[in-house]
């Protein structure tokens, strides 16, 4: 091996360790080393799209990976650093061509199905998005950040059990995963599994005490269950933390009414009506 060679590899291993310590700039150095001396180096400038898009320039990311693409067309990563770069720009159809030419060549690979899932997800494309991100789970069972997209994206499209179902075996593998705890423990309760909500409910409590999302998915729990006295409780909780969502105050006003407390319950609807005067089942109580 030629010392210039050797000094050129050495600098792109510089530059992959910086990367992956998140030190982008001191990668940028490095590779500007490399380009210096040859300046259609395809790898050289594939790491430097990736630094770039960690750095916020998503447009510079995308001229580089086309540009490495163009020098060398099979190299799956600069697809990939590709797709990042134009879903970054929210050119998610675009982001999505990429991905795919990248699977194209390395069908197995679970991250890129995963990259696939958010834009797909983000471009609002839900059914197609959950595919992905069930892809990526299966070919790495380990992979808990898919399942919890998957469990998102079922979520939003209203396929209540499938959504549960993935976001449990996400927590199996990564148990103090708070957000889609809590978003477990609201998707039980929309599934009328109150036993189960309730359970869930508090797990993400001792977990997160000051969050108030799992307090208010415990008061509805409750609430639902004729336990109006502890969802009052739970509720205040909630709103002592921060919560102001219509549905929070509303479902306290409703708690509030079964416990005989009507001049308290009608406060609370008001405050749910003036929290969003669009939220309908506020007019009903009121």
């Amino acid at each position: 091996m030629s010392a210039a060679v050797a000094q050129t590899a050495g600098l792109l291993n510089d530059a992959l360790a910086a990367i992956g310590a998140g030190r982008f700039d001191a990668a940028r150095v490095a590779l500007a080393r490399v380009l210096q001396d040859a300046p259609d180096h395809a790898d050289a400038i594939g790491l430097m799209a990736v630094a770039d898009l960690n750095a916020g320039r998503a447009n510079d990311a995308e001229r580089r990976a086309l540009r490495a693409m163009t020098l060398a067309p099979g190299n799956v990563q600069h697809a990939y650093t590709l797709g990042q770069a134009l879903a970054a720009q929210g050119r998610h159809g675009e982001a999505a061509s990429a991905y795919r030419r990248a699977l194209a060549a390395v069908p197995h690979e679970p991250a890129i199905h995963y990259a696939l899932g958010l834009t797909l997800a983000a471009a609002g494309h839900l059914d197609a998005a959950a595919s992905s991100f069930d892809r990526a789970a299966q070919l790495d069972p380990a992979f808990s950040a898919a399942e919890f997209q998957l469990g998102q994206v079922l979520q939003q499209a209203g396929r209540l059990e499938e959504a549960a179902a993935a976001y449990e075996r996400g927590l199996a593998r990564e148990p103090a995963a708070i957000g889609p705890l809590v978003n477990l423990g609201g998707v039980l309760g929309l599934l009328g599994r109150h036993v189960e909500a309730e359970e869930v409910a508090r797990r993400a409590i001792r977990l997160d005490p000051q969050r108030p999302e799992p307090h208010a998915n415990l008061a509805h729990s409750l609430s639902e269950v004729g336990r109006s006295n502890d969802a009052i409780v739970a509720f205040e909780r909630a709103l002592a933390l921060g919560m102001r969502d219509a549905q929070a105050l509303n479902g306290l006003g409703g708690a509030l009414y079964n416990a005989g407390l009507a001049a308290q319950a009608v406060e609370r609807y008001r405050e749910a009506a003036n929290a969003d005067p669009g939220f309908h089942p506020v007019r009903s109580n009121l």
